[in-house]
């Protein structure tokens, strides 16, 4: 399901989704997916702040790019069914992503429409 979800999601074009750089599988047992890096997960930045909250700036700031990813898994067909923080997370500081959320996990996600 991973796959499908991220192939339409790279065909829209957002930039919530992590990009799938290969996949195969070995000897026909096991299944694989290559995807680009990302940081830590929005539950473990708030965990590693002092008082284990955002600020109010930070928090809008998620909120909003965490909607339009959920808005763009809509906007492909699929219904994530396990939205929580630690399916968040940054972009790589490497690729200069830190600043934009990535949606993670589909593997309770279903085709609907």
């Amino acid at each position: 399901m991973e796959f499908h979800v991220l192939c339409g999601a790279r065909h829209l074009g957002s930039p919530h989704f992590c990009l799938v750089e290969d996949r195969g599988h070995a000897k026909g047992r096991f299944i694989f997916m290559v995807m680009t890096e990302v940081g830590l997960d929005l539950a473990h930045l708030r965990a590693k702040r002092k008082d284990h909250r955002f600020s109010l700036s930070t928090s809008l700031k998620c909120a909003e790019q965490c909607a339009e990813a959920i808005e763009d898994l809509h906007r492909v067909g699929f219904l994530h069914r396990d939205i929580k923080p630690s399916n968040f997370a940054v972009g790589c500081v490497e690729s200069g992503e830190y600043h934009i959320i990535k949606l993670l996990d589909f593997g309770l996600a279903r085709k609907y429409g």
